[in-house]
């Protein structure tokens, strides 16, 4: 195999494992984020605030990574309130 490449899917997976371990801290945070939202009883997603998101860590780049970035951090919005709708189901069970 190509040492080029073998040396990018190194980056690659040294990135990957960056993402990963960011994704799980999030996930955590989104857990913090239900047990607010449950004590203050507010709806699981807020469009406003994933809007607000998406304008900004998209601001400044160009098409069309502003475009997969789009894509990307909707299926995180996505995933992360299917796991405060997950977590509070679990807790309100008697």
């Amino acid at each position: 195999m190509d040492t080029e490449l073998e040396k990018i899917r190194y980056d690659i997976d040294q990135i990957d494992d960056q993402i990963a371990a960011l994704f799980v801290k999030r996930m955590s945070l989104v857990k913090n984020i239900a047990k607010q939202k449950q004590q203050n009883s507010l709806p699981i997603q807020n469009i406003s605030r994933e809007q607000k998101i998406l304008s900004r860590i998209t601001k400044d780049m160009p098409n069309p990574t502003a475009t997969y970035l789009k894509t990307l951090f909707t299926a995180i919005f996505e995933i992360s309130c299917l796991s405060q709708q997950h977590f509070l189901e679990s807790t309100s069970k008697p």
